[in-house]
């Protein structure tokens, strides 16, 4: 009886040790920058229409030339800039809208990060870049 408690026990001890070793998923770190090249001042709101609300803190505004970096971590994968957002309006000097939806096409979409330019810096670590452009504000439509 005494020798099947401490083989019990031991077995216990061994099943421990061996799932202590199992290593964590390493996180992924994604660093976002957004620039405004274009000549016209601009905010860029988010959404979520499945939850029916826009984020609280919604609004990023941009003056023309300016930019706003921010960062993002996830286990094992490259994050999105805006994981919890399924669409995304830039509204340029109160006037003009260009509307960014999920789900992606393969389009330019400031939601995807394949959009942005940049990648790998090391391993676990992305640095991307997203450039609005004039071209942007041509793209963009009368505000209604």
């Amino acid at each position: 009886m005494k020798t099947l408690i401490i083989k019990n026990v031991l077995i216990i001890i061994v099943l421990f040790l061996a799932s202590s070793c199992i290593k964590e998923p390493p996180y992924t770190y994604s660093y976002f920058t957004i620039v405004n090249e274009s000549n016209h001042n601009l905010a860029i709101r988010l959404f979520n229409r499945n939850f029916d609300f826009k984020f609280q803190n919604d609004s990023i505004h941009l003056l023309s030339n300016d930019s706003i970096g921010f960062s993002r971590s996830e286990k094992e994968s490259i994050s999105y800039p805006f994981p919890h957002a399924d669409s995304v309006y830039i509204l340029f000097n109160d006037s003009k809208l260009l509307l960014y939806k999920i789900p992606l096409d393969g389009s330019r979409n400031i939601l995807d990060y394949e959009s942005y330019s940049g990648g790998m810096i090391k391993e676990y670590e992305y640095r991307f870049r997203y450039v609005i452009t004039e071209q942007d504000y041509f793209d963009a439509i009368g505000k209604k």
